[in-house]
Parts: C-alpha cells; sequence; structure tokens
C-alpha cells in the first residue's frame, strides 16, 4: 500500500500508519521535523524536491536539562530494519562546526538500510552508522533509550547519494557500502577536514567499503580521507574520484597521539592521485585484491 505524506503533514504520524512492505511517498517540500523512524519493512520515497531538516547540536539544552550529546542531535534517526530511503534531503542545519560542534543529519541504527538518490547536509558528524563503540554502549545506558544502543553489526548500502561535511562526517561501526557516491568536504577556516571516521571491532570481516565515488573540497590541501575512532577501524575505497590537490600528503590519520595505526585497517585501490607518501601503515590493494571488494559491494547494485 502506498501511503502520501502531504506538505501540510508530519511524515512521523504518516510513517506510523505504515504496515510491512508498505511505501510512504512524501510530496515536494520542506518538512521541518525531528523525525524518528522505527517501523521495519518500509520505503521512503521523495516525489520531486524533499526537504527534511532540524537544528540539533552538541552542546544544546535537552528537556532533561542535559546536553543533547551527539547521538541525539539527529534529524532522522532510523532504527527499524528493512527500510529504503530514496530521493530525499536530510539537514541538519547546525553550522558551521566551529560554532555548533557535532551535529547529525542522519543516525542509522537499522539492519539492511538502503539511502538511494539522496543528499545529507551537516558539518561534524553528519553521518553515524551504528553500532557505537562497546565503551560508549554502557557510558549511554540511561542516556539514550535501549533502542539506540544497537550492539548489532549492521549492513548497510548507500547509493548515487551526496553527503556534505568537514569533521568526521561519516563515522560508527556498520558494515556500510558506498556506490557511486560524493563526499565533499566543507572545512573552511581551520586546518584539516576528515571524511571518514570508523569504529570496527576486531574481526569485523567489512567495515566502510566505498567504490566508484567521487570526493571534493572546498580548499585545497584541506582534508584527510579516514581516521580511525577507534582500534580496529576498517575502510577500504576502491576507483575513486578524488579533486586535485584537496587531499593532504599523508592520504590518512592515526587520530591524534594514539597508536590506532596498529590495529586500523585502511585500504585503498586506484585512487587517482599521487599516493607515495602516503602512511606506511594503510595498505594498497593489488587489483585482484580490489576486484574482490568490488564483487561483495556491487552485489547490491
Amino acid at each position: 500500500m502506498n501511503i502520501t505524506v502531504n506538505p501540510t503533514d508530519i511524515i512521523y504520524n504518516k510513517i506510523s500508519e505504515a504496515n510491512d512492505g508498505d511505501t510512504i511517498i512524501i510530496k515536494e517540500g520542506v518538512y521541518n521535523e525531528k523525525l524518528k523512524i522505527t517501523k521495519s519493512n518500509i520505503t521512503i520515497k521523495g516525489v520531486g524536491n524533499v526537504v527534511i531538516q532540524n537544528k540539533d547540536w552538541y552542546s544544546k539544552t535537552h528537556i532533561d536539562n542535559k546536553e543533547y550529546n551527539t547521538f541525539r542531535t539527529y534529524t532522522v534517526m532510523v532504527t527499524g530494519d528493512n527500510v529504503t530511503i530514496d530521493n530525499i534531503t536530510i539537514k541538519n542545519l547546525s553550522t558551521p562546526s566551529r560554532l555548533y560542534g557535532q551535529a547529525v543529519a542522519l543516525h542509522v541504527l537499522g539492519d539492511n538500510f538502503k539511502l538511494l538518490n539522496s543528499k545529507l547536509y551537516s558539518a561534524q558528524d553528519t553521518l553515524f552508522l551504528a553500532p557505537l563503540p562497546v565503551n560508549l554502549q554502557t557510558k549511554y545506558i540511561g542516556f539514550l533509550y535501549p533502542d539506540e544502543l544497537s550492539p548489532r553489526y549492521n549492513k548497510m548500502y548507500f547509493e548515487n547519494c551526496y553527503i556534505e561535511g568537514d569533521v568526521d562526517f561519516v563515522f560508527g561501526g556498520a558494515n556500510a557500502i558506498f556506490n557511486k557516491c560524493h563526499f565533499h568536504c566543507i572545512r573552511d577556516g581551520r586546518v584539516n577536514g576528515f571524511y571518514f571516521a570508523p569504529c570496527h571491532n576486531q574481526g569485523d570481516p567489512y567495515g566502510f567499503t566505498v567504490v566508484n565515488s567521487k570526493f571534493t573540497a572546498t580548499n585545497k590541501d584541506s582534508a584527510i580521507l579516514a581516521r580511525p575512532w577507534r582500534d580496529y577501524g576498517k575502510i577500504t575505497i576502491i576507483n575513486a574520484d578524488i579533486e586535485d590537490g584537496i587531499i593532504q600528503k599523508e592520504g590518512f590519520d592515526k587520530w591524534n597521539n594514539t597508536e590506532r595505526d596498529k590495529t586500523a585497517i585502511f585500504e585503498y585501490y586506484n585512487l587517482g592521485i599521487d599516493t607515495k607518501d602516503f602512511v606506511k601503515w594503510a595498505k594498497p590493494l593489488t587489483k585482484e585484491e580490489a576486484d574482490k571488494y568490488l564483487s561483495y559491494a556491487l552485489k547490491n547494485d
């Protein structure tokens, strides 16, 4: 069944009416709403230019008189499984990060999540892909709702999406595939922007897998491809189109004064830029190794 959302409607109320297999059609418009999607087995599809936007940030005071913290700042949160979002723009309006700090646009906890033909806008921490690091799952008991503490190693797929931010703007511990996406770093006026900050567990077979994707930035020599948020963070980047001169020569960062370079699994192939000065602990893949990742990632295409 199709459920239609008009600009005068509240999206959450319409989604609450959905049953397994339903498609929620959102008509063109700007929806000022903080949206938590708890339903499973649904598709949410925008018609025309659909924007969902909100403005919460890390240090903002919540109704409980505590700070929002990163993980309550979301504009859209998805806790249901088998949810597909197609042709939707999601914004956290808390920019620039030098004023607001962490501000999540999309926060995903569900398994088998798909984001297609969509756009995400924020600055620091634009896209969070659960699970949280283990220590935070414990720390936030009683602070976050139980369904927001999921320890599951979830699988997620992103295709033909535009994702904009500055610091660690794709982060988390999911098995996430990005195919034909565009990542844009807006790091203005400060030294480094970081596209990815993975935090996987030891033994996770896949981390963030980025294929056939584009990287741009507002400033030259302003960005780092990734840094490990925790030990064992894992990312693989294959067949990238990287704007000339935007990536600092080291390519990757170990995260300040940590020793995460000893456990992180950062791999790359065919980036289209000079990688001779990349950190030595990041591994260049052979064509055969890259092809295996591509075979895995494009099964979802």
